[in-house]
């Protein structure tokens, strides 16, 4: 029960609206946990491959299955996972990485901390400038 594809598209990029719209086909298999984080969570091929038989627990063994987790496209935050992916998941993996606008999705992102707590009582230029990980994760060409 491994997945057909990822989508792995950055942070603020539309991710969640592709899942959603996907999981809306009787052909797909998307569990409503978007993001399990699977080949970050779990360092060896047997356990990984036993969490992705927990999370893709279909009753339709043919639908198509898939994940979408923005963090497997976070380095420098998290590691790089592609040669992990490739062995538990196989060669015939499809990833889909949607992208947005560089700077529009790193201003989202910041707004999208402030508005969930994160930076209550900063300055948001200031650490907007100061905390690379939003223009790092806007770097396209480094995450793939």
């Amino acid at each position: 029960m491994l997945p057909h594809f990822l989508i792995i598209g950055s942070m603020k990029s539309g991710t969640t609206s592709l899942y959603d719209m996907l999981s809306t086909f009787p052909e797909f298999d998307l569990p409503s946990h978007k993001e399990p984080h699977i080949l970050l969570d779990y360092t060896n091929k047997k356990d990984c491959l036993l969490a992705y038989q927990r999370h893709f627990n279909s009753k339709t063994p043919k639908a198509i299955r898939g994940e979408a987790t923005t963090l497997y496209t976070a380095q420098p935050i998290v590691g790089d996972v592609s040669k992990f992916a490739c062995e538990v998941c196989g060669p015939n993996l499809k990833l889909i990485m949607i992208l947005r606008e560089p700077l529009d999705r790193a201003i989202s992102h910041i707004k999208h901390d402030y508005m969930s707590g994160k930076l209550e009582g900063v300055d948001l230029v200031e650490h907007f400038f100061k905390a690379p990980k939003y223009l790092a994760l806007s770097n396209y060409a480094e995450r793939l």
